[in-house]
């Protein structure tokens, strides 16, 4: 008896040893990145940065008969990059933004002038 439970966890062990071995899924790993009158970066990658001082977001504030928005991203060393913006297209992108998102926007004389919202998988969601 007690060969067939040896040989039997043998016939396990093998098997679960010569497995494929599973991946989770594709994972982008985006912390913030200043570039000239703009930056990028993921929400989650910020928030589960080691250095505890990047963040990345946008935020709007509404009216009944208007909204205005903005972007501001710190990097690890502590510089902070931002815009506002009452561009109509752009304050509605900025609403798309959740936990998961990737964020890029661009400004010129502080006013942004792009914004790009991208939600994928591949993005780290935000954690504790």
């Amino acid at each position: 008896m007690h060969k067939y439970i040896f040989v039997a966890a043998m016939a396990a062990i093998t098997l679960f040893t010569l497995a494929p071995s599973s991946h989770a899924g594709l994972k982008w790993n985006y912390e913030v990145t200043h570039v000239t009158n703009g930056a990028f970066g993921a929400v989650g990658s910020a928030r589960a940065s080691s250095d505890n001082k990047q963040y990345i977001g946008c935020w709007v504030t509404s009216t009944a008969s208007s909204a205005v928005g903005g972007c501001q991203a710190r990097r690890s060393d502590g510089a902070v990059k931002s815009c506002s913006t009452s561009n109509a297209s752009i304050v509605a992108n900025m609403r798309a933004i959740n936990e998961g998102s990737f964020i890029y926007f661009n400004y010129s004389g502080g006013a942004c002038t792009s914004l790009q919202v991208s939600n994928y998988s591949t993005y780290r969601p935000k954690t504790p």
